[in-house]
């Protein structure tokens, strides 16, 4: 890996930004999590996420040899919580459909659909950590943020949209209460959570979520499958796709763990 370093020196001085994408084999890299966090927290300035991918295997594999090797989501967030030493633990994390709420807030309030990240929720979690500037600890958004209760204020307030409500003071009412979701005393200093939640909700722009995004670092899961684990529940709530030549759109772990069919 000496290469790395090289590398994020020349993205600082490019102003590119970097992820971290890390395919995780039991046996073999799975005792490296935390340590791969860390790495990205001490280069945030150009490392903005962390997005292990638990192997998805290949080829004919007997059953013995699967178990040596197959690692899941759920063993992947444990091992990073024994890893860091507490500091991300299993609870700090959450599906990807659990952001829908804020996607369809922003949706009723502009009127235009927008992407969905409607998953199954087998397919990946994910969660934001953020430096204590004192301790240089990690310190996940759940420590200072009621998500669940933001989250269920989004919901809320989008049907009350759907329903007639007036948008814009709905709107404002939700900026209004977000401060309401922050514990500032164990926000991590220099850190405005409900400042960066607010113009994201209000500009609905890529800068805004980009402003949010470099504050933190993203640590993100991604399990593909694989022959040996292919769920239809999952293919048919897929959100990445193939586009063939004869404009077929094809579930991305079906494109892949069957691409003799296409």
């Amino acid at each position: 890996h000496w290469e790395i370093p090289y590398a994020l020196d020349t993205c600082r001085k490019t102003g590119t930004t970097v992820v971290f994408v890390p395919t995780v084999i039991k046996s073999i890299n799975d005792h490296e999590l935390g340590g791969i966090i860390r790495y990205g927290q001490k280069n945030m300035d150009v490392v903005h996420a962390v997005n292990f991918q638990p192997v998805s295997l290949t080829g004919r594999m007997g059953k013995t040899e699967r178990e040596k090797y197959r690692i899941t989501v759920p063993d992947c967030i444990q091992r990073i919580e024994e890893q860091t030493d507490g500091q991300v633990t299993v609870d700090d994390w959450y599906p990807v459909p659990s952001c829908m709420p804020l996607t369809n807030v922003i949706e009723a309030f502009s009127s235009k659909p927008k992407y969905e990240l409607s998953i199954h929720f087998a397919c990946g979690a994910g969660t934001y950590i953020f430096e204590d500037a004192d301790t240089k600890k990690f310190v996940p958004m759940t420590r200072f943020c009621d998500l669940q209760g933001m989250l269920e204020l989004f919901e809320d307030k989008s049907e009350q949209i759907r329903s007639g409500a007036n948008k814009y003071f709905t709107m404002l009412e939700v900026v209004r209460k977000l401060k309401g979701f922050i514990d500032k005393d164990k926000q991590p200093a220099g850190l405005d959570l409900a400042k960066m939640f607010s113009s994201i909700l209000m500009k609905r722009s890529f800068d805004a979520v980009g402003g949010f995004h470099v504050k933190g670092l993203f640590l993100g899961m991604m399990h593909f499958q694989d022959k040996y684990n292919e769920d239809l529940e999952r293919l048919q709530r897929c959100d990445i796709h193939y586009l063939t030549p004869d404009l077929r759109i094809v579930p991305f772990c079906a494109f892949n763990v069957i691409p003799e069919w296409y």
